[in-house]
């Protein structure tokens, strides 16, 4: 079931004489309408990321002529000169090597307890 389905299947139980009931629905159904079903890559054409947060970056690497998957990167003010860049551990991302262009956020990591997956 997508999000989509979700609020739908939502709205069907929501009932005007249940206020707390219909609050409950109502934060739940803004929630869905706020995540996204599916994270999409996002060209650093169109948008860079946030600040400080992990990421996942597609970058060419030009020496070896391939498309590869880095992560998690972060795109940092430079602490030794002006502007930013996207950092892979201590190193920084060069344009010239591995040229950053397309970014997505990190996935939640795989909701399980500790203990859960002891059992």
């Amino acid at each position: 079931m997508d999000n989509k389905k979700a609020i739908e299947v939502l709205k069907t139980y929501l009932h005007e004489d249940d206020e707390e009931g219909e609050l409950a629905f109502n934060v739940a159904i803004k929630s869905l309408e706020k995540e996204p079903c599916e994270i999409k890559w996002v060209p650093i054409k169109e948008e860079l990321p946030p600040l400080g947060i992990k990421i996942i970056v597609t970058v060419i690497e030009h020496f070896r002529r391939k498309i590869e998957l880095r992560y998690p990167v972060y795109y940092m003010e430079h602490g030794y000169r002006e502007g930013f860049g996207f950092y892979f551990g201590d190193s920084q991302l060069l344009a010239d090597v591995s040229e950053v262009v397309a970014w997505m956020p990190m996935p939640r990591p795989y909701d399980i307890t500790y203990d859960e997956w002891n059992d």
